[in-house]
This record gives structure tokens, sequence and C-alpha cells, in this order.
């Protein structure tokens, strides 16, 4: 995947969304979260990527899934440029703030 962000780089574009929640099947959902995070982990261990020069973002599949989301890849967190928040009802609203709040606040 980190190829294929250096390519679309070239392409000249400017930002991604790696999109979890509607283009990707639910059996799928799983291992396309695994990608995901593996791409961002590659991100952070070299020293020049697409990342530098694309605006990226993550859409999750859920609301709930933040949390442990954001834990799995706080080492690539810089790498990200935003959250896509997937759609939800305004229960869920609260739940995402707080997992928010203080990210940027240690550099990340």
């Amino acid at each position: 995947m980190l190829s294929d962000l250096d390519r679309v780089r070239r392409q000249g574009v400017t930002s991604v969304v790696l999109d979890l929640e509607d283009s990707v099947p639910e059996a799928d959902a799983a291992s396309a979260g695994e990608r995901v995070r593996d791409l961002l982990l590659a991100g952070a261990a070299r020293a020049e990527t697409a990342f530098d020069t694309v605006a990226v973002f993550v859409r999750l599949r859920q609301v709930q899934h933040l949390p442990a989301f954001l834990a799995e890849t706080a080492q690539a967190a810089r790498l990200l440029t935003g959250i896509v928040l997937p759609k939800t009802g305004p229960e869920h609203v609260d739940e995402a703030a707080s997992a928010l709040d203080g990210i940027g606040d240690d550099g990340r």
C-alpha cells in the first residue's frame, strides 16, 4: 500500500481518504483495518514517504473503533492529517470527542 500512496503522489494527488467504512465489505473489515495500520507503521519507519506531501485521512467503520485505532497507530499518528468520522448518530458524538481529546497535545 505504501507504493500505492507513492504512486498517487507522483500523479499529483494532494489528499486521500483511507475509507474503512463504506468501501470495505463486512467480511474484509478486519484485514482492511490491519492493512491501514501496517501502512501507517511502515510510513513511520521510512525517512521520507508520500505522507510528506499527501494529506492522508482515515475514515473508520465505527466511532467505537477510534480509541483502539489511535492506540495501535500512536507511533505513526504524525503521518495522519485527520480522522474522518463514520456516519453516526448524536449518541456517539461525545464518544468520538472523548477519543480525540488531547490528540496533538503531545506532538501527535
